[in-house]
Parts: C-alpha cells; structure tokens; sequence
C-alpha cells in the first residue's frame, strides 16, 4: 500500500481532505501515514520517511508549502506533491507547478480536482515501480581488418605528432 501525508495547519481540513478521500476510495490506494501542521515538521518527516504523496497546503507555519516543494527538488527527494490551498492566485499555482507539484486543488475540495490528481500520482507511481525491462544486448566491440587497424593506428600517431608541443 501506498503511503501519503497530509500537510495543514488547521486540523478541520485536515479531517475534512481525509474524509473526502475515504469517500473517494483513494483510501484502498494510500494509506494516510501521518498528519502534520506545520511546514517544519512536514520537511523533516519526508527527508526520514519519504512517503510516496504529500497533499500540501500553500501557507503554513516554519516553512511555506512552496518552500517544501523547493527542499525536496533540491534534495532530489521522490515524493509526490499534491498542493491544497484556498487561494485561487496563480502565481501559487505557478510555482507550485514550476516545482514539481502535480497538482493544486483548492478548498473546499472538489472531488473531480482531487481525483485528477490522485490518479495522476498513481500513474506515476506505478510506471516508477515497474520493473525495468531487461535487454540482452552484446557489448559493443569494432571489429577492424589488418587495413583498418593500420589506418587507425597512424592516424593517432598523426594526431599525437600534430599537438604543439609546450617548453
């Protein structure tokens, strides 16, 4: 099972992004691991345990949500963000999406939002967690005639002669 955290300073929409997965069923996907309010707390939880998805609100306290998204693409960290926020602007949206989020759904939730970019994290996810395919392949070996080794071999020494040569 997939593991996801929700990151909200106000714990009413906190329960209520909770609830409107489980209504959802996004809950047979993702377990909901962990629940935090500030932005602080929510960095160092992702760095130690690296859930798979985080829901992310734009404004919170120690560390905006934008700067989370920020701390994890530097870190080269594989979560997936989702941001939440009740401000419609698009400059939030803007960076969110210049850092990586792969969604930004406003509240109250809409649950064809949240949907879009649940399923979207699904896809990733499991394409992330196939298996990559194996391929026989011979290593690559240039096989040269006595001609075209001799070639070869004089023109590296002509390369070798051409260089200036520094006193």
């Amino acid at each position: 099972m997939l593991k996801a955290i929700i990151v909200d300073d106000e714990k009413w929409v906190v329960k209520s992004l909770t609830a409107t997965l489980d209504a959802m069923q996004v809950m047979e996907q993702f377990h909901i691991v962990a629940e935090l309010y500030d932005g602080l707390s929510a960095i160092r939880y992702i760095k130690e345990q690296q859930p798979d998805l985080a829901f992310v609100d734009v404004r919170l306290p120690g560390m905006s949500g934008l700067e989370i998204l920020q701390e994890a693409n530097r870190l080269s960290l594989k979560t997936l963000f989702i941001v939440i926020s009740g401000h419609a602007e698009f400059a939030y949206a803007q960076k969110a999406m210049l850092h990586n989020a792969i969604g930004y759904c406003l509240k109250p939730f809409s649950r064809s939002e949240l949907s879009d970019s649940v399923q979207k994290a699904l896809t990733i996810l499991e394409k992330r967690n196939e298996p990559a395919p194996v391929t026989e392949t011979a290593p690559s070996v240039q096989v040269l005639s006595r001609g075209n080794f001799v070639s070869a071999m004089i023109d590296l020494s002509l390369i070798h002669i051409s260089e200036p040569t520094r006193r």
